[in-house]
């Protein structure tokens, strides 16, 4: 996912007056050129999506459809208590709140990290705080 976010993340590598960004990850990528937004558009954006809102929501409807009998689950549907088991019965979705502070942290520090270290700093404990 973080390699996901890193395909948005451009840095500016000519003079001021007129920027030309190209990739942190690979400075041979200038950013926002047809293939770049090509690549986001078919591979970073999709896959972002895919990893951060649609996978957690599919586990998270599963799981729910069998709250009440998560003790007693069909035998095809063990793989998914991973995700449940350790938290109290009614507490079955607390494993997709923790995986949104995940990714939140991930992408806020991700954006962060185009400023200053010292500001990255303040984000992630910032982060740490309000997650408690």
């Amino acid at each position: 996912m973080q390699l996901n976010i890193a395909m948005f993340e451009c840095e500016n590598l000519y003079r001021e007056d007129s920027p030309i960004y190209y990739l942190k990850e690979d400075y041979n990528v200038e950013c926002w050129t047809t293939e770049h937004i090509l690549f986001i558009s078919l591979f970073a954006l999709p896959l972002l999506i895919f990893w951060s809102i649609i996978f957690p929501l599919i586990i998270f409807l599963k799981i729910r459809r069998f709250k009440d009998k998560l003790d007693d689950l069909p035998p095809k549907l063990n793989k998914y208590t991973f995700f449940f088991r350790g938290y109290k019965s009614n507490y079955y979705y607390w494993e997709n709140v923790v995986f949104a502070r995940k990714f939140l942290a991930i992408f806020i520090i991700t954006i962060a990290g185009l400023n200053s270290a010292e500001f990255q700093m303040y984000v992630s404990v910032y982060i740490m705080i309000v997650s408690i």
